[in-house]
């Protein structure tokens, strides 16, 4: 007995659906938790002060990611030339940025802090053009 082509298409295409629609899930639950972390934040920022909460959280976050990529076995430093640039990125890019977002929501709401610290580059870029 030989299968149809509609019925061999049928089956090939359920996976790449399935993958689809797992993706898409995957999309909402990331759009979710980043979207809940910064009334998360705001909650965080009554008990720990705003810098001490972004060491906490990148400090956190780089004990999480080196343990991971060891476990794997995918754990690799960049050459030594690149560290200060590593560096600078890290402190003054992501550092600053969210230590002065988390300064920022304790002095106004949340919901504005994150639009300001969001179009900051639309705004950046006005006096630029």
């Amino acid at each position: 007995m030989s299968s149809s082509p509609i019925l061999a298409k049928t089956f090939q295409a359920a996976p790449a659906h399935l993958a689809q629609r797992s993706t898409f899930l995957w999309l909402c639950v990331m759009v979710l938790l980043w979207g809940l972390s910064w009334p998360a934040t705001r909650l965080a920022l009554d008990v720990v002060p705003p810098l001490w909460l972004a060491a906490i959280r990148f400090g956190s976050a780089a004990l999480c990611l080196f343990a991971v990529l060891a476990i794997r076995g995918q754990l690799a430093f960049p050459p030594h030339q690149d560290w200060p640039i590593v560096a600078s990125m890290g402190l003054l890019q992501m550092m600053t940025f969210t230590g002065l977002g988390m300064i920022a929501m304790t002095h106004m709401d949340t919901s504005r802090a994150v639009l300001l610290a969001y179009t900051t580059p639309l705004w950046g870029s006005l006096p630029a053009g």
